[in-house]
């Protein structure tokens, strides 16, 4: 017999610890919430507690913003305001991938039959769908234009 209340309550309702002695508070929150939580701050990042809080409400998931605002503090996440000043290069990389090109601009020198060549390359590359073009030079650049005067 439990000699106080939590004993007893511990007894009757099976709530047991590791350690065997009684669990207090409230149990925690699943992992596959917690991660439904962070991937929503993650991709939504002005979106504040409430509006978490909220769409999790759509999907048939009752937290309370305090509960968001935890899982969020226990992760390193910042609240909104600061988490949509504070965009990561990686996230930036992702969300601007569809636009993003790179260029380069080289020199190649070639053995050809009059001798020592040298082609001017210029090389454009879109990012997302892996896509190269290359400018066309002459093997040897003009002098620039002079611009008449007067």
């Amino acid at each position: 017999m439990p000699t106080n209340l939590c004993g007893a309550t511990c007894k009757t309702t099976r709530n047991v610890s590791r350690n065997g002695q009684c669990a207090l508070g409230r149990p925690p929150t699943p992992k596959s919430l917690e991660n439904l939580v962070l991937q929503l701050a993650r991709e939504n990042r002005s979106w504040g507690y409430k509006r978490i809080v909220g769409a999790l409400d759509n999907v048939g998931h009752q937290v309370s913003r305090e509960t968001v605002a935890n899982i969020l503090k226990r992760h390193g996440m910042a609240p909104a305001p600061e988490r949509d000043k504070r965009m990561l290069w990686k996230d930036f990389i992702r969300s601007h991938l569809e636009v993003l090109a790179a260029a380069d601009f080289f020199t190649a020198e070639v053995w050809a039959a009059g001798g020592l060549t040298t082609y001017y390359v210029l090389v454009f590359m879109r990012i997302a769908p892996r896509q190269i073009s290359l400018a066309r030079k002459p093997d040897r650049p003009r002098p620039p234009r002079k611009e008449p005067t007067g």
